[in-house]
């Protein structure tokens, strides 16, 4: 569940879903994974000591530097 976990923001932000919607709320990564919200909670705090919401914005975090080191300098 854990790689399928960490493919899910990506494969978000690949999609251009975040220019949409913003970023991928708890409730949409809960249900791309078909389990339930509290589940991924109790699930993340376990493994990695996160919130499902800081796993979140750390994803978006590292998405970002590698999105800032890949552009080309003005």
């Amino acid at each position: 569940m854990i790689t399928s976990l960490d493919s899910l923001p990506n494969q978000y932000f690949e999609e251009y879903r975040g220019c949409q919607n913003g970023l991928p709320s708890v409730q949409y990564i809960s249900l791309q994974l078909n389990v339930s919200a509290r589940y991924l909670s109790d699930m993340l705090r376990t493994l990695t000591g996160q919130t499902t919401q800081q796993y979140i914005q750390q994803a978006v975090i590292e998405r970002s530097k590698d999105l800032l080191s890949a552009s080309s300098p003005l």
